[in-house]
């Protein structure tokens, strides 16, 4: 069996047991160089990596120096300890008695314990020097370059990289498709077409009228502003001058356009310049990032993920949602403290305007999608907008971000909390109604958002009140989906993406409510079924939304319930679009009200 080193043997006076020569053969962790290296490590003693280097290989796991020609040794952390406590013996030496520290002397090589050795004799700082060294590399360990040339998926990839995958992530459709590389080869291309103010001024104001009862991210003044900035920069030529000086304002306006020309009607017509205007901003977003602050990187973003509501060629609104969440978390605007979003603090006030619009674009992204929210309320420490003044735009500001803090509220609804969740949505829509009579659609549309999630994350058909609650909530669904039947006949604009997350999560709900009567719940089924079928030509993924509203449907009224379920479960599985656990339990009939 083979032995300690002598050095080691003095310094040891805790009997520890010796590593056989068949454990030192094998290891199940990577050495510790390799370790802290980060680096693939070949696992036997000693390993390749090691050898190749001609430095010691220690094993991690029983924390042992391995020698070829010893199986046992010591703790490397052992050692530096045992360094540090003769140092500090030194030190103490020192203190006691000067003449002592000429007759001590430390170890011969660093690779071993700090036993006193009289016949070797360093120097003190020489000592203390790689004593410091060596702990500052364990401690720096985690930092250190890789040295086997392979490269992991994380590294390499940009902020820049991320938001154009994001931004280039769509649904396929062959009529919008677009390659995104080549609308950035070819640069501006807006700067080629007229953009003058008699040609994009009406979609422009049709874009700041939605954001007013949505999400205003930025003040209107600001924007109309940086309308004006863009327009002058194209009329007078000097697009590539104002480009470097205002680069998120040709971004705000540019996306302005085109969200407002698929807001406008006839919005069909306008598609080809709308995604023209789209790459455009790409183009400028790249200037952005060079030039900018990170309050414009964040309102870019916004103004990004609202565009991309109304467009598959948008990018992805969960992805670019979550990108911009999280530009503004490392911003610290959640800790924005200011009450008063009207204040004399220009600064603050920006930045919870575009933190509480960005806080409106989580709720309903995210509870549309059956997904956890970007950021939690317990995580907020900046104030909500302060109760509604005089003007029509702060109550409406007010009685948005309200309504999206009840909204969030339901997920952690307890059973004798539905009836007062009910009661406070239907009083959000007796007050949010009278700011928007110019926008009927949008609250109803946010209404009917609530009284869905309030059913998904509810045992609502268990209240007492239940009767009352439903008819109440199919009033409600009704109003929203003749509103959106008529929006979608009389083409006065595009539908929203989650519009069709939204009718189909109705249709399912009223398909599966027992306490309504047979023809009122079927009448309801069919006519999501048909909004879906209409919405299926922008949306591809509403096709198979639809066939599984119509297998849930036939499931009801199906006397061959195993069969039906079977076939349910086949056109579920096969859907392109992912159905939530949630309302899976609602579509087969065993809703689950586990609080997420």
């Amino acid at each position: 069996m083979a032995q300690f080193p002598p050095t080691v043997q003095n310094l040891n006076t805790i009997k520890r047991p010796r590593a056989s020569t068949d454990l030192a053969m094998s290891m199940s962790q990577a050495c510790e160089r390799c370790w802290r290296r980060k680096q693939k490590c070949a696992r036997d003693f000693p390993c390749l990596q090691c050898r190749t280097a001609a430095t010691t290989c220690i094993r991690r796991c029983q924390g042992s120096i391995i020698d070829t020609d010893d199986g046992g040794g010591e703790s490397y952390i052992e050692t530096l300890k045992a360094r540090i406590r003769f140092l500090q013996m030194r030190e103490d030496d020192a203190a006691n008695n000067p003449a002592s520290v000429l007759n001590a002397t430390p170890a011969s090589q660093p690779e071993h314990t700090g036993t006193i050795n009289e016949n070797d004799r360093p120097q003190e700082t020489h000592i203390i020097q790689n004593t410091m060294q060596e702990a500052s590399y364990l401690s720096l360990a985690a930092m250190a370059e890789r040295t086997d040339k392979h490269r992991t998926c994380p590294e390499g990839l940009s902020f820049l990289s991320l938001l154009n995958a994001a931004t280039t992530f769509h649904n396929t459709n062959s009529q919008v498709s677009r390659d995104l590389s080549f609308a950035l080869n070819e640069g501006l291309r807006s700067a080629d077409e007229p953009f003058c103010k008699e040609d994009t001024a009406a979609a422009f104001h049709t874009y700041l009228d939605f954001l007013d009862v949505s999400y205003p991210y930025i003040a209107r003044a600001e924007l109309d502003q940086a309308y004006r900035n863009v327009i002058d920069a194209h009329e007078t030529g000097t697009i590539s001058q104002r480009l470097k000086e205002w680069p998120d304002h040709f971004v705000l306006v540019y996306l302005g356009v085109a969200t407002g020309l698929l807001l406008s009607p006839e919005y069909i017509q306008h598609e080809t310049r709308a995604q023209r205007l789209f790459e455009s901003s790409q183009m400028a977003l790249r200037h952005v990032f060079d030039c900018s602050n990170d309050f414009a990187m964040v309102v870019c973003l916004a103004a990004l993920t609202i565009h991309s509501e109304f467009t598959q060629a948008g990018g992805s609104t969960w992805h670019l949602l979550g990108i911009a969440m999280t530009r503004c978390i490392a911003l610290g605007m959640h800790t924005t403290k200011v009450s008063d979003l009207y204040s004399d603090d220009s600064e603050l006030r920006k930045n919870a305007r575009a933190f509480w619009a960005l806080y409106l674009l989580d709720t309903h992204v995210s509870s549309a999608l059956d997904r956890p929210y970007c950021l939690d309320d317990c995580e907020i420490m900046t104030h909500p907008p302060s109760t509604p003044g005089f003007s029509s735009l702060e109550g409406a500001w007010f009685h948005m971000v309200d309504q999206a803090q009840t909204i969030r509220a339901t997920r952690r609804l307890d059973k004798e909390d539905v009836l007062c969740t009910f009661v406070n949505l239907q009083h959000w829509h007796e007050c949010f109604a009278p700011q928007h009579v110019l926008n009927k659609f949008r609250g109803a549309q946010l209404h009917a958002g609530g009284l869905v999630e309030l059913f998904k994350y509810s045992a609502v058909t268990s209240d007492l009140h239940r009767n009352m609650i439903i008819m109440k909530t199919e009033e409600t669904f009704t109003d929203y989906l003749n509103l959106l039947e008529e929006k979608l006949v009389s083409r006065t604009g595009a539908p929203a993406s989650l519009d069709v997350v939204q009718v189909f999560a109705i249709g399912t709900i009223m398909c599966r409510l027992q306490s309504i009567g047979q023809s009122e719940q079927q009448q309801v089924t069919y006519q999501t079924i048909n909004i879906l079928t209409h919405l299926s030509t922008r949306y591809n993924y509403a096709t198979a939304l639809r066939d599984i509203l119509m297998q849930c449907l036939m499931n009801t009224v199906s006397v061959e319930r195993p069969e039906t379920n079977t076939r349910l479960h086949h056109v579920i599985e096969k859907s392109e679009f992912k159905i939530s656990s949630q309302m899976q339990a609602i579509i087969m009939g065993q809703q689950s009200h586990d609080r997420s």
